[in-house]
């Protein structure tokens, strides 16, 4: 009983509501009708106002100019207003004088002719506002004089025109849903003008609404009243109307709009307001039943959602917290075991003790592959990893790519090749970090599922508009091809060809997805193209911003006689050369190419695969003494060691694969003898190094903060490998106390310790150099790799992070932004270089060889010579920099180097450029102690040049 009691109670109140609603809703209705029909009326008022004053307007503005020009004696005024008659449709047009006898008229009145103006209305003397008469009948039509005074230099003229009223209401919609009944003009007494209803017996009579109107228009206390409305009985509406009035702004005529009041039934209305509101009230009240169990099952499921949300975001919060953790755990002891293994490596082992040790180092690199993946999965699927929009240069960064897995794809005896349209801009903007790993990624797939055969890289130039270019790269490969129904799914997480491609490959199943998501940050599309057994093709495309554009293709005639299989790495040698308008002729044997040879004119260069099947060194000899056409020879190698052991045999210059664009456009310009030539300067620094630095200064102190023990040794002999003597702390406090007592050039610290962590400690002594004055790099090494670790690293004060595991070149590179070695840490630098790869990277430390040859043209006389006047005008400058820099003479020092800084950079001296910029840094700080140090390193670095300049002497 009580609910049904509530439940009736409940429809009870409703009803009244809805009946209360109705009655404020018909009231509301009301009001609202009453608005329309006001604002209405307001409306037609206005524009009956403003269509008025552009008319009069119109005549006004015309008045003068023809009271002046009949004066003058000008056209008559007939025919010098037809085109005023046109647009005001006056009846006619009258010059008078002062005494109101005709002067001109467009009607056929004799000159001279009195007008009594009193007659047309004019009670009032005229002045020089165009003012109304009284409308007369003429010819059944009903017309309104117009008259004003017109002053012409000191003459009085009276300007009187007829004008049909008609002309004001042309065009007007009365809008019948407004209940409009008509609008009309008044004059200032209140006499009707004119109106719009069809009934001419309105105009000409008086209208009590005028009174009223003219009251207004003179009550001072409303001077900015200019429109109005008011309810009133008319004489001329059968019932009560609602007049909405506007004044012309500037004549003294009266524009108003009349409404009939229409009224409405309000009971009737109300009555079925009512039945409507007891309607809707049992339809609410049954609704309200459905509403109410609707909102508890609302309810229900809202609080279930949440409690989900909850869950979610605290397993994405564990998720997190546990990658974060995981990774610092896992990156901390294969830290140890990467750096162990590749300082095992570097002692005297045998071959099955090298072969072991590669194996952990291979394998613990898979590994930390393999957590990067993760990683970057996690930072993806959480929408915390950002795009960056940064300078990039796309032949680079595909060509590094290459360079990076060479010895993959040589250790499986595969050719692997990249080419990029020379059309390709030079520098785009976009992300270079996240472009190269999608390469990497693909690459390495294509070498890890390919076991014969070629993986190529190719970039192509699709699409260009000012600003934007459209690119399309794809990655090829003669491997094992993937079936149509894996291809649907190859791009999931997880997500493998089958079982058996895990067993036998490895991987996570995250690379190709991974890939996927970051094109498609980069708002790119990926896919891939396949066959089962035929090789895959995946490719991506991309539109980048354009920052610049290259340079047109430099123009070289001649003939290139290619014998080399037909595969992509021939295939983009041979567009490379066709681009420079080069004509290339195709060979696959030896015996081919001779045949073609004898068609050919002279001066051919002529490029040998020594992948044919019918190549032996013999036979090349031969053929190289047999055919004369031939002017520049090119041997192409699959690899780095087959290089080295054709190149003791045989004087020709050698590529190997993979070959970079700038190669080998060197070689067939003919500067092809210096591209083997790099090493050996490597090996010649190294020696004159030795030989000049035995008293150098001792080495630059390093400072490692690590508690690891394994990480403290691995550490160690990478910073001696480089050069850099170390001291150690096992925790913060340790650190704190090791800084009082010594002078470090950095600290590298570890950023979770025992005791007091990495980040306490810099806080500290950051805090601790606001009263010293100085400041000491702080380098982190932590085996985190989330996102925000880095910028936590620098918010503590620290200079920069590098995460571990730490890899021996990028320890190098980041120490030397911060610290400046002395000449055997730069001996010690050459020499580790040089025993890790006999790239030409450790000679440009001194002197940047592809600087010099791009200057020179590999003119090597040239070249000398420069080099020696280099030398010859540096040497006093060093002389005067070290007197300035002993008696702190900093603005002497700031002079000096700015020179060299200038000579050192176009010559291609690119550690002495780096060092003589670092001493320019600290002669504007006026650090005396840091400018002494770069000083003498610049000095030391000086004579590096000097000995390797001699060397090259001797050998030209």
């Amino acid at each position: 009983m009580g609910a049904r009691h509530l439940f009736f109670l409940t429809g009870i109140l409703l009803s009244v509501g809805m009946l209360c609603g109705s009655i404020y809703l018909a009231n509301f209705e009301n009001q609202r009708i009453e608005a329309v029909r006001v604002q209405r009326g307001a409306d037609a008022a206005r524009v009956l106002s403003l269509q008025a004053s552009a008319v009069l307007s119109a005549l006004d503005d015309s008045a003068e100019l023809l009271a002046a020009a009949n004066l003058a004696g000008a056209t008559p005024v007939a025919s010098s207003s037809e085109s005023r008659k046109k647009l005001l449709q006056w009846k006619s047009l009258s010059l008078l004088d002062q005494d109101q006898r005709v002067l001109r008229s467009s009607e056929p009145l004799a000159r001279d002719t009195y007008i009594d103006l009193k007659n047309l209305g004019f009670m009032r003397p005229l002045s020089d506002i165009l003012a109304p008469g009284k409308p007369l009948l003429v010819g059944g039509t009903y017309l309104i004089p117009f008259a004003r005074l017109v002053r012409v230099g000191s003459d009085r003229i009276l300007m009187l025109a007829m004008l049909d009223p008609a002309v004001f209401f042309s065009g007007l919609d009365r809008g019948e849903e407004s209940a409009l009944s008509y609008t009309a003009l008044l004059d200032s007494d209140g006499d009707v003008l004119g109106a719009s209803d069809d009934k001419d017996r309105l105009i000409g009579q008086h209208y009590s609404v005028g009174v009223m109107l003219t009251q207004l228009l003179r009550d001072t206390s409303h001077p900015h009243d200019r429109h109005g409305r008011f309810n009133m009985e008319s004489p001329m509406a059968s019932d009560s109307s609602l007049v909405s009035y506007q004044f012309l702004p500037k004549f003294p005529i009266t524009a108003i709009a009349v409404q009939s009041a229409a009224p409405v039934n309000t009971v009737t209305a109300l009555i079925r307001l009512a039945w409507a509101g007891g309607t809707i009230a049992v339809v609410m009240l049954i609704f309200s039943l459905f509403l109410w169990r609707f909102m508890r099952q609302r309810a229900d499921v809202e609080s279930q959602l949440h409690s989900a949300r909850e869950a979610a975001d605290n397993a994405n919060s564990s998720r997190g917290e546990f990658l974060s953790t995981m990774s610092h755990e896992i990156r901390t002891p294969m830290n140890a075991i990467i750096g162990m293994a590749g300082l095992i490596r570097t002692t005297q082992l045998d071959a099955q003790q090298d072969s072991f040790a590669k194996g952990i180092e291979d394998s613990a690199q898979a590994l930390m592959h393999i957590v990067d993946d993760v990683l970057d999965f996690s930072k993806i699927d959480a929408g915390k990893l950002k795009i960056e929009a940064l300078e990039l240069d796309l032949l680079a960064i595909v060509e590094a790519s290459v360079d990076v897995l060479a010895t993959r794809a040589y250790e499986k005896g595969l050719r692997l090749s990249s080419y990029v349209d020379p059309r390709v801009p030079a520098l785009l903007r976009g992300d270079p970090g996240r472009l190269r790993q999608v390469l990497l990624n693909l690459l390495g797939n294509a070498i890890k599922f390919t076991s014969a055969g070629e993986v190529s890289i190719q970039v192509q130039l699709v699409g260009e508009v000012p600003g934007h270019c459209r690119i399309h790269v794809q990655v090829s490969d003669t491997g094992i091809g993937i079936n149509k129904q894996t291809q649907e799914k190859l791009f999931m997480p997880f997500s493998q060809a089958d079982g058996s491609v895990t067993r036998k490959y490895g991987g996570t199943g995250l690379g190709l997805s991974i890939c996927k998501r970051l094109i498609g940050l980069m708002d790119g599309e990926i896919g891939v193209e396949s066959e089962y057994g035929s090789g895959s093709t995946f490719w991506f495309e991309l539109s980048l911003p354009i920052i610049q554009s290259g340079p047109s293709p430099e123009y070289m005639a001649g003939e290139l006689l290619l014998i080399a299989p037909d595969d992509e790495a021939t295939r983009a040698l041979r567009r490379y050369a066709e681009v420079r308008g080069i004509t290339v002729h195709r060979a696959l044997t030896l015996e081919q190419g001779r045949q073609l040879l004898h068609r050919l004119a002279s001066n051919v260069m002529a490029v040998v695969d020594t992948a044919m099947p019918d190549f032996s060194l013999p036979v090349f000899t031969q053929i190289r003494r047999e055919w004369h056409a031939v002017n520049t020879w090119l041997l192409l190698t699959k690899d780095e060691d087959m290089r080295e052991d054709i190149g003791a045999q045989v004087n020709v210059p050698l590529l190997s694969l993979p070959i970079k664009r700038s190669v080998f456009y060197r070689a067939l310009s003919g500067n092809a003898t210096s591209l083997g030539s790099d090493a050996a300067m490597v090996q010649g620094s190294a020696r004159s190094a030795g030989a000049v630095f035995e008293k150098a200064d001792s080495d630059v102190l390093i400072l490692l903060v690590e508690d690891n023990p394994m990480n403290q040794k691995v550490a160690i002999h990478q910073l001696q490998l480089l050069g850099y003597e170390a001291d150690v702390a096992a925790d913060g406090q340790e650190a704190l106390v090791m800084l009082e007592r010594n002078s470090y050039a950095a600290v590298l610290m570890d950023c979770q310790m025992p005791g007091m962590d990495g980040f306490e400690a810099t806080r500290r002594i950051r805090a601790r150099e606001h009263t010293s004055g100085k400041h000491i790099p702080i380098i982190a090494m932590t085996a985190n790799a989330m996102t925000g670790d880095r910028e936590r690293c620098l918010e503590a004060g620290m200079d920069d992070y590098l995460s571990k595991p730490i890899l021996r070149d990028r320890l190098d590179d980041t120490l030397s932004k911060y610290v400046c070695r002395n000449a055997s840490n730069i001996l010690s630098a050459v020499r580790s270089s040089s025993a890790v790869s006999p790239a030409p990277g450790g000679a440009q430390e001194i002197l940047d060889m592809t600087r010099l040859l791009e200057l020179f043209d590999d003119d090597r006389g040239a070249m000398q010579a420069m080099l020696a006047f280099f030398i010859t005008n540096t040497r006093p400058l060093l002389v005067e920099l070290k007197a300035a820099v002993a008696t702190d003479d900093f603005a002497a020092a700031i002079d000096l180097l700015h020179r060299l800084i200038g000579s050192c950079s176009n010559l291609g001296a690119a550690q002495m450029t780096v060092l003589a910029n670092e001493g320019d840094a600290a002669a504007r700080l006026q650090d005396g102690d840091r400018l002494r140090q770069l000083g003498n390193a610049l000095i030391q670095a000086f004579q590096i040049l000097e000995q390797r300049t001699n060397e090259m002497k001797e050998t030209i």
